[in-house]
Order: structure tokens, then C-alpha cells, then sequence
């Protein structure tokens, strides 16, 4: 009877063991995304040509795992364009744990001067277990543009966002 319960203890032991990982240790867990690029607006009533999908050179998303409100970057990868249908996966993350995908758009080659907004083109997600994560894709929101022109017509000066105009006639 006592090698019974000696047997029964041990094998709870060993189940609570294996059922509680220590920290967040890198994982088998796996996350594919694809990107979802949501065009600026136009701000005016001008023939203003807003970003799009195609107006992207290449984007650049990148894989933190969170640490409260700390991101460490993990990972990046790049998509070249033409942005479409394309996919990422990111691998080896850790059950237990926040991560976070930014989303960086750039309209010319290299990594200077994002067409993205920042603060609109992320995603948080949360590892459980060891398995394939389904995700919505990463919004890449575009920046809005804005007017910005010039005129040869004496006393009329147009530029980023204001007008300014000298002389005795009547803008309506």
C-alpha cells in the first residue's frame, strides 16, 4: 500500500513538474503574417494623390518581445515591393510571452524617412503554447499627404498648408 501512494505522489510530482515552465523560454511557437496597407487620405480639395500599396518601396517588419511596456527587437524581415499578398513567418518564440509586429513602409530603397505611421501600423500578440499562432494581418497605415505648390501669379505664394496672398483682389 505504501509503494502504492509513494508511486501516485511521485507521478503528481512529476506531471506538476512538466506542467509549470520556469520563465518564458524559447519556444517551438511560430507566427505567419501578412501585411494589411490601409492608403493615406487626402487633406485637401486639391488633385492630391494619396500614398497607396503601390507608392511602397519595401517594408520592414520587425518582432519585439515585450517586457512590460519594453520592447526588445527580436527579429526583422523585409518585403519587397509591390506589397500584395505576401507572408512573413516568425519562429522559436517563447509560450508565455507579449510580442509585438511593427509594420515600417518606405517609398525608396534604404530606411531613412518611413511613408508609415507609426503609431497605427502594429500588432500585440500573446504566446500560450508551443503551436502555429493565427494573426490578422499587421496594419501598415500610410501617412497622410498634404497640399504643397507654388504659382508664378504676381502676389500669390502657396506653401505647405497656407496661402498667402498680397494685393487688392478677392480669394472666394
Amino acid at each position: 500500500m505504501k509503494k502504492i501512494i509513494g508511486s501516485l505522489a511521485l507521478v503528481a510530482l512529476l506531471t506538476a513538474c512538466h506542467a509549470a515552465p520556469a520563465g518564458s523560454p524559447v519556444g517551438n511557437a511560430s507566427v505567419t503574417i501578412s501585411p494589411r496597407v490601409i492608403a493615406g487620405e487626402r487633406t485637401t480639395q486639391a488633385v492630391v494623390n494619396p500614398l497607396t500599396a503601390a507608392s511602397i518601396d519595401h517594408l520592414t517588419l520587425k518582432l519585439y518581445k515585450m517586457d512590460g511596456a519594453t520592447e526588445n527587437e527580436k527579429a526583422s524581415k523585409d518585403i519587397a515591393g509591390p506589397i500584395g499578398s505576401q507572408t512573413v513567418s516568425f519562429g522559436n518564440l517563447a509560450h508565455d510571452s507579449a510580442y509585438r509586429i511593427r509594420a515600417f513602409a518606405y517609398a525608396t530603397a534604404g530606411t531613412s524617412d518611413p511613408i508609415s505611421v507609426d503609431a497605427d501600423s502594429l500588432l500585440d500578440f500573446w504566446v500560450e503554447v508551443d503551436n502555429e499562432i493565427a494573426l490578422p494581418a499587421v496594419p501598415v497605415q500610410l501617412k497622410n499627404v498634404t497640399f504643397s505648390g507654388t504659382s508664378n501669379a504676381a502676389g500669390l505664394a502657396v506653401t505647405n498648408g497656407d496661402l498667402v496672398y498680397s494685393g487688392s483682389e478677392a480669394i472666394n
